[in-house]
């Protein structure tokens, strides 16, 4: 239990510590109040079953001189109203620390997931080529805000209860050390039992929920990405057969672990009962006094019973959630490990500011000779994918110059992919240098110098000029930027001719737009921060020849005032380039103009006659 409490503190920043503490103080302060309000019944009690009771205590004679009360059933009215008024305390400050504990639970949801979302996206590129998506998210936007109620919240609600049952369970022991020691020795004892017997299973089954949650996830991630495939092939029944099963396990797995934490209730409650007829026993026969003598003991015993029994059962059930739990509080904990930077646990950093581990995967140009501005340079660059037996590019050194055109070709595997990854800054070279022709090249420069247009654009749910000035805040977007890149990318007319023009939403993933639509917001998105460079990264291979013809006409266009890298497959894409990079095994294996290389390079010859 000592190490779920470290992982989770693990989690949170020292203010979060610090605030943490507060919640406590606060559940120490309504454990105090409880125990003077219960405390508070047995005078009460006593004056309530012998009234000359108030005459034989001096503290209850001068209380009734103090308050004016002549009378002893003032007195006792004024007992009444002192135990409810103690009651109603302990009663404020315990929904207080109720709401403190939401507060503070709810709020470490908030920003553990926050800070891990920030540090992920904040991750080198490389970091995300060998992790599953599914599995990220998952942890970022359900398995967080699983820990927080399903671990944090019970081990906070632990103490909290813990400290009322100390409390509680003092006084009973200063007013009756034999019956307090019974009581707490029998109920203590049972949930103890209980709990050892049943914690090995609770840890299985928490086992088997993070696998079958996972699985599920993946299952759906796997169908949606794929709907089209499967609706093509008619296999819906398939992958709701998978999910379905998943789905049952993790529910029985769920039922199993609920019912184990009501169990101790069920079996207490009868012992309960006969533990009460055991401390009328006790305090008769040890006390030797009758049953009128004994009564305000019991009343007090009972009362604190009322409030340490539930008290138990639910840090018994406590308990059993975070065991249940343990396993999935594990890979929150690794994942956070991996993710968030040094030190681990820091506030999220300014807005803006790249964090530690970004800067670090950034790819900014190592100093070097200057550069032209508008011209990119790799020079003699080499990069090894993680876990890779081969260099993925070995030794590269290409200019390309401002206001041209360069193509870059070769099969697949032959490097295309990684070198524009290396220009954009996604990858850090191992050797060699990444230099552009203006700014120094780091992580904000870049994403101002470089446009880039994939083969698939991402698309968002909203509004055309949102999905232009892809990241701006809505109130930020420059209308006159988002026109000027329109109209270089030739989707102008276009967008006029949609009900509301840039303020049309365009629907998820522009699953209404044409291929060729799609491609063109691409462009203007790449357009919209005016950028010296652009690179089209296989941008047509999925179009038609006649939409790529379109689209094409309008990167032609660009390049009498851009720097255009345009990685192809087909080579008719690259034929009126300046010049054609032909890459083979991570080298460059040729360069020259298209008719240059169609006469002089055998490979080139094949890879257009394919």
């Amino acid at each position: 239990m000592l190490a779920t409490y470290a992982r989770l503190l693990d989690l949170l920043t020292p203010r979060e510590k610090r605030r943490f503490a507060l919640v406590l103080a606060i559940a120490a302060a309504a454990a105090l109040a409880e125990m003077a309000g219960v405390a508070a019944v047995l005078p009460f009690l006593a004056v309530l079953a012998d009234p000359g009771a108030a005459a034989a205590s001096p503290w209850l004679a001068a209380l009734g001189r103090q308050a004016g009360i002549t009378t002893e059933t003032g007195l006792l009215a004024a007992l009444a109203a002192l135990v409810f008024a103690m009651i109603l305390v302990a009663l404020a400050l315990k929904l207080g620390g109720i709401h403190a504990l939401a507060r503070f639970a709810h709020m470490r949801n908030h920003t553990i997931s926050t800070r891990m979302f920030d540090a992920v996206l904040r991750r080198p590129y490389a970091a995300f080529l060998s992790e599953n998506s599914a599995d990220t998210g998952r942890t970022m936007l359900h398995e967080v805000d699983r820990v927080v109620l399903e671990t944090m919240m019970p081990a906070i609600r632990f103490i909290a209860h813990g400290l009322s049952l100390v409390c509680l369970m003092a006084l009973l022991v200063w007013l009756h050390p034999l019956a307090a020691g019974l009581a707490g020795l029998v109920l203590g004892g049972a949930y103890i039992a209980i709990f050892l017997g049943v914690r090995r299973a609770l840890r299985g089954l928490g086992v088997a929920r993070q696998r079958l949650n996972a699985e599920r996830y993946r299952i759906a991630a796997e169908a949606l990405a794929g709907v089209k495939d499967i609706k093509v092939r008619g296999i819906e029944t398939v992958f709701t057969d998978r999910y379905g099963r998943a789905s049952l396990a993790l529910a029985e797995a769920a039922a199993r672990a609920q019912a184990i934490g009501e169990v101790p209730r069920q079996v207490l409650e009868a012992i309960a009962f006969g533990g009460m007829i055991a401390l009328v026993l006790v305090l008769l026969l040890a006390g030797g006094q009758d049953l009128m003598a004994i009564l305000p003991m019991l009343g007090v015993f009972a009362f604190a019973g009322l409030k340490m029994f539930p008290a138990l059962q639910q840090m018994y059930h406590a308990l059993t959630l975070m065991r249940f739990t343990r396993p999935l509080l594990d890979e929150v904990h690794a994942r956070a490990a991996r993710t968030l930077p040094p030190p681990h646990r820091a506030d999220r950093p300014a807005a803006g500011g790249p964090a530690p581990a970004a800067a670090a995967g950034a790819g900014a140009a190592r100093p070097g000779a200057p550069v032209p501005p508008g011209q990119a340079e790799l020079r003699n660059v080499s990069y090894t994918y993680p876990g890779a037996q081969r260099p993925a590019l070995a030794g590269v050194s290409a200019v390309f110059p401002a206001c041209s055109t360069t193509g870059i070709v070769g099969g697949s595997g032959a490097g295309k992919t990684t070198l524009v990854d290396l220009l954009l800054g996604l990858l850090t070279p191992d050797n060699g240098e990444v230099a552009l022709g203006a700014g120094p090249g780091g992580a904000a420069d870049r994403a101002r110098l470089v446009g880039y247009v994939p083969q698939s654009v991402h698309l968002t749910d909203d509004t055309l000029a949102a999905n232009i000035a892809f990241g701006v805040p809505a109130a930020e977007i420059d209308m006159a930027a988002v026109a000027r890149a329109a109209r270089a990318a030739r989707l102008h007319g276009f967008a006029m001719a949609l009900p509301e023009g840039y303020a049309t939403r365009i629907g998820e993933r522009g699953a209404r737009l044409s291929g060729g639509e799609r491609q063109r917001i691409g462009i203007a998105r790449a357009l919209y921060a005016d950028p010296a460079i652009l690179i089209f990264d296989e941008a047509t291979s999925a179009l038609d020849t006649v939409t790529e013809r379109e689209v094409m006409a309008a990167v032609r266009a660009l390049s009498a005032r851009k720097t255009v890298i345009i990685i192809a497959h087909r080579l008719a894409t690259v034929k009126a380039c300046d010049r054609i990079l032909l890459l083979e095994d991570g080298r460059i294996a040729a360069q020259g103009s298209y008719g240059e290389l169609m006469a002089g390079n055998a490979r080139f010859r094949r890879l257009a006659a394919a």
